[in-house]
């Protein structure tokens, strides 16, 4: 009984050292609980969250046991810690770029920065005939001067290789037109209803039936294409397979 006695009094003694360590470093813990005495007749003392050591005997009962309580420093004795938001970093100011260049063709592609020609008129004098065969009032093997004075600057040309005979190439809106190595007209090729090829009248996106009526009999025919041949030329009208409509007209020099 004299051990357990000594026990407990030297827990008691450590609890007064750390608190007044505590005390010293300016941090008290809260109130401590109100020390429980053993009652007389009972085999444990305090509450029963204590070591379970049983009381000392004394006489006044008045012999103080700390309990686990007691040596808990409140949580709400700990300043919470102070955070300090960082300043928001001004929006960097986007640098001055300059603006991109528009691409050019690649190859031997070379777009023209003209402004739109007018489309080209046919006269009577100039439509489509077995003795002199033309597409929009142009015939075969004039030179590129003539026929680019009358059409107009392009909108684009290039260059279709040959080795034997390379085909310089001008785009219009509504056609193109082909120069061979010695500048002279070797095709024109209509692939626009938006303007008359000068055939009579007849257009790209009409019937079989209409090109018969304006050109006559086709010296050969398919579901596909239509041909005249006459004064070394072929002018060709490529048909829809599924509505037989005219979809392109070309005249071009036989082989």
């Amino acid at each position: 009984m004299q051990r357990q006695a000594t026990v407990v009094a030297y827990r008691y003694i450590a609890g007064l050292l750390i608190i007044a360590a505590l005390a010293g470093c300016g941090r008290m813990p809260a109130e401590p609980a109100e020390l429980s005495s053993p009652q007389e007749g009972t085999p444990g003392y305090g509450s029963t969250r204590n070591s379970g050591y049983p009381a000392p005997p004394t006489e006044s009962g008045r012999d103080a046991v700390v309990s686990k309580d007691t040596m808990h420093i409140s949580s709400s004795t700990t300043e919470p810690p102070v955070s300090y938001a960082a300043p928001a970093a001004a929006p960097s100011a986007a640098p001055n770029l300059p603006a991109a260049e528009p691409s050019k063709p690649v190859g031997k592609s070379e777009a023209q920065a003209a402004p739109a020609q007018p489309k080209p008129k046919v006269d009577a004098e100039d439509a489509y005939k077995e003795e002199n065969p033309t597409l929009l009032g142009l015939t075969l093997h004039t030179e590129r001067d003539a026929v680019l004075a009358k059409l107009g600057n392009a909108k684009n040309k290039f260059t279709m290789d040959d080795d034997a005979d390379p085909i310089t190439v001008y785009e219009y809106a509504d056609f193109s037109v082909g120069f061979n190595k010695d500048n002279r007209l070797e095709f024109v090729d209509v692939h626009s209803p938006d303007i008359d090829p000068g055939l009579h009248g007849l257009r790209i996106g009409q019937s079989v039936d209409d090109a018969v009526k304006a050109l006559g009999k086709p010296d050969t025919s398919s579901t596909v294409v239509l041909t005249y041949r006459t004064q070394g030329t072929v002018l060709k009208l490529d048909l829809d397979a599924k509505s037989g409509l005219i979809r392109s007209i070309k005249l071009f020099a036989s082989k």
